[in-house]
């Protein structure tokens, strides 16, 4: 006993001494001057450029070498402070009591049409925009974040179904992460997170990426969906008033309010503060609206290099619930900026008054690293004329920040313009971050733990050491509550799994799934089942098997396809596929035609079959690989034998009697030796090229990602007649063009041109028509952006001359979103046209509005039609976005 007791003595000695020997030098508490406690202040000591914040009691620490630092304390509504102060390895205590910041109000001259002064202020910060986000080449950074989760309420009925996942939360609890990291940022968006240390009292640890901190800017247009203060389109979004300025040492900060101008959740609200001739931020104060609830957010900037503003303090709020659960989460962040290097070649352009003699130096060395041409000079003397004006328009506004964005693009080094692009976040976590003690964390952490956070880490540690006992009393007890579904989950839900050798993946999707049970006329109920098989070799090289056995009840047929699918070449995306077997197909093929689902629910409740089948006994061959960037050769040889069929049943849910429609397609150029049975052979080849195409590397294997112009394609397809039997007989020239822009998250236009001609259509299957993509049910179960929606899945289908276009554009804003009972939503809008023309189908046109991510997965459209200048009829359609 005596010798526990020394053991115990022991370790208490031992982590007093651990504690004593880490703990910070340097404490404070900032207040009021009436000694109330200022929460989420900003601490920033400019020698060493770090940041922290303090905690709701208004305190902070920091571990800090000895020597004298210049302090910066900083608070919405406060005035700035700085403090000299003297650090030893001794402690310093130090109190703050910061002033309440009075607001000046300046003349100011009101120019035409009445306009509020912010919004000049608002046109050179926004103008300025792409230099304040790009005015660092690189830094490295000590990032310290925080996240508390505090539960409200927690409903019963939740609490158990958490249970079932072994999370026991009730209300009341509290769940606190913090993470330390460092940073290693590269221009423009590249970012190394090397996490060091995790302290969690979550279910599963919680990795916080610096992404989603650092990485977003309110300089941005955007932040994911939400459309920022200082976008090019901010006027269209945004109402502006100017309510004052102050001062931070020599500088003059405009106070600015934000107003969305209609009540949006993809919309801020708040102050912004804007500093005067650098026209950058100094501090915000912004908050939205989510579904499940409300976001603030304060951001204070401080002079991390002169001229040059970044964030050093980040705290961020949210009020709400889900399902009953109520509660709130606050996230706080420090950051130790270090290695900084400043882009000389974007300040150059920007003219700011604030440099010192170095940053001139590196300037004019920019300037005249390379002999400027005549374009390059003309828009440098363009942008000179615009930052000398007192007062921009928003056109020359959205002038100068496209000019500077050219600017910057065309003086970078050839080595950079590369179409690669590299990831912009890493994230690697270091062996054992989360196993630091205590006394590491107290000794690391910059922003004092809250009382309920003390709790929290207290209330872990306590049942650690009560499993870590049990464990040790009965290790068999330890996995006994764990449930055991024996075979019947993955047989009847499906289950991906790696076989011993890890090397081959095995993918089943289970008996209970809409894809595997399938009803129709032709087959009547079609049950199936298939199971993939991968092998992976190295990166870029795996072959996939996919078996798949199907039996179609009515029509008693067994039916089965086998499939094997190479990827041999990662960096020229090459890819050979070969497939056989016997099928029911839909005319139209599996990308145009109806979902089976919807075809079995349409059949079994309404006695609607949309679709048309036939039998296919076929062998397929396909390869496809990149002959150069962006430059792509398709070729596939088929051979097929095509069956004419029948429907074999009557069966329906509701209408016993009533007969199905036949199965034959509805088309104005089907004829009888198109449909009857017959043997074909087809060779095809498809060029495509997307000029300037931008890639990603990863693992060795290269992903296409995006290019700023269409893709561009022509093929050719022939029905070779007289080999292994083949009665087919026609030729196919095809061409056309694809474009996608994102604007944002939110906002993109689309567009395709597609045109054709059979020169010889003297035996094609119907089959092998170019059939129009077409979707007649007013239930979908996904997005078709480009489709046609009035016409029967058939009739726009030709083996003549065809000509095919579509545009679209979404936007959280075009028409019922301005209404004020729709303007809080997170809906957007899509409007579109499509145009067919052919021989037979002339001039057919489709308008529709689309409202998008309806109750988040649904889109509801109505649209109408004009058939050569005549109206064709109207319709509606609802979407429910569950397959992709």
């Amino acid at each position: 006993m005596k010798q526990q007791l020394k053991l115990v003595i022991s370790a208490v000695i031992l982590s007093l001494l651990s504690i004593s020997a880490f703990s910070h030098n340097l404490k404070g508490t900032i207040t009021d001057k009436d000694g109330n406690a200022i929460p989420y202040a900003t601490v920033y000591i400019k020698n060493i450029s770090l940041g922290t914040t303090t905690n709701e009691e208004g305190k902070f620490e920091l571990q800090i070498k000895p020597g004298t630092y210049e302090v910066n304390f900083r608070c919405l509504g406060y005035k700035p402070k700085s403090d000299t102060i003297k650090v030893t390895k001794e402690v310093e205590n130090v109190k703050v009591v910061m002033e309440v910041q009075m607001l000046q109000i300046q003349e100011v001259t009101v120019v035409g049409g009445g306009e509020d002064p912010a919004y000049p202020i608002m046109r050179k910060v926004i103008g300025l925009s792409y230099v304040h986000l790009n005015q660092l080449s690189s830094y490295t950074a000590e990032f310290y974040i925080r996240g508390t989760v505090k539960f409200e309420k927690v409903p019963g009925l939740i609490r158990n179904q958490l249970r079932k996942r072994n999370i026991d939360i009730k209300t009341g609890d509290v769940l606190v992460n913090e993470t330390e990291s460092r940073i290693d940022f590269q221009a423009p968006n590249k970012y190394s997170q090397h996490i060091q240390s995790i302290n969690s009292t979550f279910p599963e640890v919680v990795d916080f990426s610096v992404e989603d901190f650092l990485g977003a800017s309110l300089y941005q247009d955007n932040i994911q969906i939400l459309n920022t203060p200082l976008c090019k389109n901010a006027f269209s979004y945004y109402n502006f008033k100017y309510e004052g300025f102050d001062y931070d040492k020599t500088y003059t900060i405009d106070k600015i309010k934000v107003t969305p101008k209609i009540r949006s959740k993809q919309l801020f609200e708040g102050y912004i503060y804007i500093i005067e001739d650098l026209w950058c931020l100094h501090r915000a104060d912004l908050k939205f609206d989510t579904p499940f609830g409300e976001v603030s957010f304060q951001l204070v900037y401080d002079e991390i290099y002169p001229g040059v503003w970044l964030p050093v303090g980040h705290n961020y709020t949210f009020t709400g619930g889900l399902l009953g659960v109520r509660g709130n989460a606050k996230f706080a962040a420090s950051i130790k900026y270090d290695k900084i290097k400043i882009n000389q070649q974007v300040l150059a352009m920007a003219n700011l008054p604030v440099k010192t003699n170095v940053q001139e130096k590196k300037i004019v060395e920019a300037k005249q690293a390379q002999p400027a041409k005549p374009s390059v000079k003309q828009r440098e003397a363009k942008i000179a004329q615009l930052l000398e004006k007192p007062k921009l328009n928003n056109q020359e506004m959205s002038k100068l920040s496209r000019l500077m964005a050219k600017e910057d693009q065309a003086k970078k080094p050839d080595s950079l313009k590369t179409l690669e692009i590299n990831d912009a976040v890493k994230v690697v976590t270091e062996k054992g971050a989360n196993k630091k003690d205590t006394a590491y964390w107290d000794s690391l952490r910059p922003i004092p733990l809250s009382s309920d956070e003390i709790s929290s880490f207290r209330q872990r540690d306590s049942l650690a050491l009560i499993q870590k006992k049990y464990a040790a009393n009965d290790s068999v007890s330890v996995i006994t509550h764990k449930k055991n579904y024996g075979i019947f989950n993955p047989l009847f839900f499906g289950k991906r799994f790696y076989l011993k050798d890890s090397t081959w993946r095995v993918r089943y999707d289970g008996l209970i799934t809409t894809k595997r049970i399938n009803f129709n006329p032709v087959d009547g109920f079609n049950i199936s089942q298939n199971i993939s098989f991968t092998k992976y070799y190295k990166p870029g090289y795996n072959l996939t098997l996919i078996p798949y056995l199907a039996y179609a009840i009515n029509r008693e047929a067994l039916l089965g396809t086998a499939s094997a699918l190479y990827n041999y070449s990662p960096m020229h995306r090459g890819s050979f596929q070969v497939s056989a077997g016997r099928n029911t197909i839909d005319y139209n093929g599996e990308a145009d035609g109806i979902n089976p689902f919807i075809m079995s629910i349409s059949s079994l409740l309404f006695k609607e079959n949309y679709a048309r089948y036939y039998e296919s006994r076929f062998l397929k061959l396909f390869n496809t690989i990149d002959l150069a960037n962006g430059l792509t050769l398709s070729n596939h040889i088929k051979w097929e034998s095509a069956k004419q069929l029948e429907n074999s049943t009557t069966f329906s849910l509701f209408d016993k009697d009533d007969q199905y429609s036949q199965n034959l397609p509805v088309n104005r150029e089907v004829s009888e030796s198109s449909l009857k049975d017959q043997i074909n052979a087809i060779a095809g080849i498809k060029i495509e090229f997307t000029p300037r195409y931008f890639y990603r590397v990863r693992d060795g294997v290269k992903i296409m990602d995006h290019s700023n112009y269409p893709t561009f394609y022509i093929s050719y397809e022939k029905g070779i007649k007289n080999v292994f039997s083949s009665t087919s007989d026609y030729d196919f020239l095809g061409a056309g063009m694809s474009y996608a822009k994102e604007f944002s998250s939110t906002s993109s236009i689309a567009y395709e041109f597609h045109t054709g001609w059979f020169p010889n259509n003297s035996q094609i299957h119907f089959s092998d028509f170019v059939h129009a993509p077409t979707q007649t049910s007013p239930v979908l179960l996904k997005e078709y952006r480009h489709a046609f929606f009035l016409p029967g899945y058939y009739e726009l289908s030709t083996s003549d001359s065809f000509v095919r276009a579509h545009l679209s554009y979404k936007s959280p804003y075009i028409l019922l979103k301005y209404l004020p009972f729709l303007s809080n939503t997170l809906w957007r809008e899509m409007i579109w046209s499509s145009y067919y023309n052919s021989p037979q189908n002339r001039n057919y046109v489709e308008f529709g509005y689309t409202l998008l991510e309806v109750l988040l997965s649904a889109n509801v459209g109505v649209f109408a039609g004009f058939a050569d200048g005549k109206f064709n009829g109207i319709g509606l359609n609802v979407a429910f976005r569950l397959t992709d």
